[in-house]
């Protein structure tokens, strides 16, 4: 049982360690906010907590010395800190469900629907971009002589729905306290074990998508409970204000004989969605769709959807 006895063995800096943030579940809270950060990470980790303490939410922030490799290619292999182990020590600590936040991360608003998340039995949640909700994704352009992240332009976006398996991003997990739960969080810490260089949503999405997806009760968060900045339409209830990496420096998973990381014969292709299509620009000053030709824009309609840009 070398998963279990890792959940122990990472009891013990956690406990012992003098930076930690935590208030307690109060009688009827029925899960705690729980997230790790390293020193470079500190203020990062007060802004989450100040936003926490905002909506009376319980919680636990604990600094660690070393990340793990499956969270940042900067990591070390070595470490014990990755995330699943993060989570079982959290079940041992507080006895109840989980809402793991990347410390990056800050609270909007009072997030209810993870409460209805659990008091409907639901084991699992994250943010899955096969799920049926649309993903299409905008970043900030800068045109010269102009007014930087005034423009934005479409990204990215994942065209496919399978509902029954996860392509995750994992900033923020809602985990029961349960068996099944507590296995996944096993078989997840064996894949990094043997992928220590493989980031950890890959990690899981593999997991969960070999070993767990028919047997727990998993609910697809919305945007806004995972809400990245490149999701500009969404208005965040859980919010990670900057934009992550696009690119990726961790490397391929290793698939054992049998398995995969999505199995592609499962998955229904979508129409592609914009908000702004490819070949225009929002323009966030003036609130108008806009092509750009020959150095002049040229107005194309109105923007009709609310916009939440973080002004710096």
């Amino acid at each position: 049982m070398r998963t279990r006895e890792g959940v122990y063995k990472i009891l013990n800096p956690f406990r012992s360690h003098s930076a930690i943030h935590e208030i307690n579940p109060k009688q009827g809270q029925n899960f705690i906010v729980c997230g790790m950060y390293t020193k470079e990470y500190f203020e990062m980790a007060l802004r989450l907590k100040n936003s926490l303490e905002r909506f009376n939410l319980p919680y636990g922030l604990f600094e660690i010395p070393t990340i793990h490799s499956s969270i940042s290619y900067r990591g070390n292999s070595s470490s014990e800190f990755n995330k699943p182990k993060f989570i079982s020590a959290m079940f041992e600590r507080y006895k109840l469900p989980v809402l793991y936040i990347d410390v990056d991360c800050v609270i909007d608003s009072y997030p209810q629907l993870i409460d209805e998340i659990l008091n409907e039995g639901y084991e699992f949640a994250i943010f899955n971009w096969l799920s049926s909700e649309r993903n299409d994704a905008y970043v900030s352009v800068n045109l010269p002589g102009l007014e930087s992240n005034r423009f934005y332009v479409y990204s990215h976006g994942i065209n496919q729905i399978d509902e029954g398996q996860l392509r995750c991003s994992g900033a923020v997990q809602l985990w029961s306290n349960k068996d099944s739960t507590r296995e996944l969080l096993n078989i997840w810490n064996e894949t990094i074990l043997r992928n220590p260089f493989s980031a950890d949503d890959e990690c899981l999405d593999y997991a969960f998508n070999n070993f767990k997806k028919n047997i727990i009760k998993a609910f697809w968060l919305p945007k806004s409970y995972a809400r990245y900045a490149f999701w500009i339409f969404d208005k965040p209830a859980i919010n990670h204000p900057d934009f992550p990496s696009i690119g990726s420096k961790f490397k391929k998973i290793n698939l054992e004989e049998g398995k995969f990381l999505v199995d592609e014969s499962h998955i229904k292709p979508r129409q592609p969605l914009f908000y702004i299509q490819p070949n225009m620009l929002l323009d966030t000053l003036k609130n108008h769709i806009v092509v750009y030709q020959n150095g002049i824009f040229l107005k194309v309609s109105n923007n009709q959807m609310p916009i939440y840009i973080q002004k710096n």
